[in-house]
């Protein structure tokens, strides 16, 4: 013969069972959120770096191309070429030309990037020698001189200026 056996007292959990699983899922969301923070900040880093990057990298084929024309041709064709124009200064003559976000020609009121390349002439003692400063400016709208690129170049101008 078959007996069961059957308690009559009521089974008293204390509610342990049923929240544990809940215990863990908040722990797991909020692992999950810090791990995010770091991602968030590493991917905004990352673009961040790609940007200053690109502007370096085109800055730079920028001011190379501008020492290479003023060594070729002259000061007036030079500006010509690269959107800009001459500009008398004390130290000299420098070419100017503006740029915007994409690196096309942009006036001097609206530019993101600035193209400044001073001239001065050294006399010497069968001609001059012309140095070459090349500078490109980030305007980032509170401060529109940043430096991203110098470069220097020199030219031989036989027979004086």
């Amino acid at each position: 013969m078959n007996s069961f056996n059957v308690d009559s007292a009521k089974d008293t959990r204390t509610g342990l069972g049923v929240m544990l699983p809940v215990f863990e899922l908040v722990i797991a969301i909020g692992l999950f959120t810090i791990i995010s923070i770091f991602l968030i900040r590493f991917f905004t880093s990352a673009n961040t770096m790609s940007r200053q990057a690109d502007d370096l990298s085109k800055g730079l084929i920028k001011a190379e191309s501008a020492i290479e024309l003023v060594k070729a041709y002259s000061t007036e064709d030079a500006a010509e070429e690269l959107g800009g124009e001459v500009v008398k200064t004390a130290a000299g003559k420098q070419i100017e030309a503006y740029f915007d976000k994409d690196w096309k020609k942009a006036y001097k009121t609206n530019w993101r990037y600035s193209l400044v390349v001073m001239l001065k002439d050294i006399p010497r003692r069968s001609g001059a020698l012309r140095e070459i400063n090349a500078f490109i400016n980030r305007n980032d709208g509170v401060n529109n001189n940043i430096v991203i690129v110098h470069l220097e170049g020199a030219k031989y101008l036989k027979g004086g200026r």
